[in-house]
């Protein structure tokens, strides 16, 4: 099955930055590793140095009631959130330095990788909460498209995520299929825009969602195939956009969200609302708007390469696709995480008290897909999204 991923992902490999292992996380491990890993470290064979390597003095793995039937402990964490496993004089874990990879529970091995199975191929897309794939993001040199993901993007890895093998297409809009051969036509247009085209990333999005509009509008009765549709909204609008004119409004996508502070962090709102009660992130900070303003817009543009390729990821491999009801909220995710990111690079410029330069845009890029990702339930940020973006 081809397996494809976004052309600036593919030189990704671990460079054991370890925040994956020092984010507080209970780590589900599946039931036979469980067992495994308790006979290792009764027989030595895993060991866990307290003083030198930070291994906890209490067993590693803990058994809470009420786990899933396929999960047979969590890991523990110290009170500073470092998993127990985690080798603090060598930066590595001491289950794949002394067991190997093969022995890593499934969340350990398949982070940072984001996993859609569909008919066609694996689309495969990274969380940038890791401070190496949000590096990325920041290469002049890549390249900004769907490619074939190289061999070593998910070698010895056992691929889990949303498999949508079986299942219809993704909906055009509230009551209307689209095909998939339509969806991957706009699905490029959309991330090689985002990552690629012209002007700043408002502009780009923008320009996003008018074709998305007027795609997600197609009826049988137009008299031309959805895929015909679909190249003729996208051929029209690089024609305009490369024209110099403006693109058309739209109905539903775009007039949901703008630029505005109020508005952003309504948005931001909306994703913070998705997170289960205990894991949700601070509110917005009062005076987002002068925070904008004075650390953050003066410098926005010149970011805009890197933003836009953040957005791209979200829209590639898109598990909205298949939970969201159209297209317009496949998009809509990308207006949500573009405010996110806003927010988080306004919070970072307080906290830091400077304006916006790339380290501080790297952890706010790094926090929004903490939220986004790993905080945020995707089915209630679906929900949440597609109520803003239909009738």
């Amino acid at each position: 099955m081809a397996v494809l991923c976004l052309s600036f992902h593919a030189p990704y490999r671990c460079a054991h930055s370890g925040a994956c292992c020092k984010s507080g996380w209970p780590i589900p491990v599946e039931v036979p590793l469980a067992l495994e890993l308790k006979r290792s470290l009764a027989s030595g064979e895993l060991r866990l140095d307290a003083g030198e390597e930070g291994g906890l003095a209490r067993e590693p793995l803990e058994t809470p009631g009420a786990l899933p039937p396929d999960v047979g402990a969590l890991t523990r964490s110290d009170a500073a959130g470092v998993c127990a496993f985690y080798r603090r004089g060598s930066g590595l874990c001491a289950i794949h330095g002394q067991l190997g990879p093969g022995r890593l529970p499934s969340s350990c091995a398949h982070f940072p990788r984001v996993c859609l199975i569909d008919e066609d191929a694996v689309y495969v897309t990274l969380s940038h909460y890791c401070p190496t794939v949000a590096e990325l993001l920041f290469d002049p040199a890549a390249r900004r498209e769907i490619a074939a993901a190289p061999p070593a993007l998910l070698a010895g890895i056992h691929v889990e995520g949303l498999d949508a093998r079986g299942q219809l297409p993704p909906l055009l809009r509230p009551g209307m299929l689209a095909d998939r051969v339509s969806y991957r036509r706009w699905e490029r247009f959309v991330v090689e825009e985002l990552a690629e085209g012209s002007g700043t990333v408002e502009a780009r999005i923008a320009q996003t969602a008018s074709v998305t509009d007027r795609v997600s509008g197609w009826s049988p009765a137009d008299g031309r195939t959805l895929e015909q549709h679909t190249e003729a909204c996208i051929e029209e609008s690089l024609s305009r956009h490369g024209a110099g004119r403006k693109p058309c409004s739209d109905r539903g996508t775009r007039a949901s969200v703008s630029g505005s502070a109020s508005d952003i962090s309504r948005l931001y709102d909306h994703v913070r609302a998705s997170c289960p009660g205990a894991l949700a992130p601070p509110a917005t900070p009062r005076d987002l708007g002068p925070l904008f303003a004075r650390s953050v817009d003066p410098e926005w543009e010149a970011w805009s390469r890197v933003v836009g390729r953040y957005l791209a990821a979200k829209v590639f491999g898109s598990w909205l696709a298949y939970q969201g009801r159209g297209l317009g909220t496949v998009l809509a995710g990308a207006f949500a995480a573009l405010a996110v990111v806003r927010v988080e690079a306004a919070r970072q410029c307080a906290a830091n008290d400077r304006t916006l330069d790339g380290a501080l845009l790297k952890e706010a890029i790094r926090q929004a897909d903490l939220l986004l990702v790993h905080l945020a339930s995707r089915e209630a940020l679906a929900d949440r999204l597609d109520h803003l973006v239909i009738p």
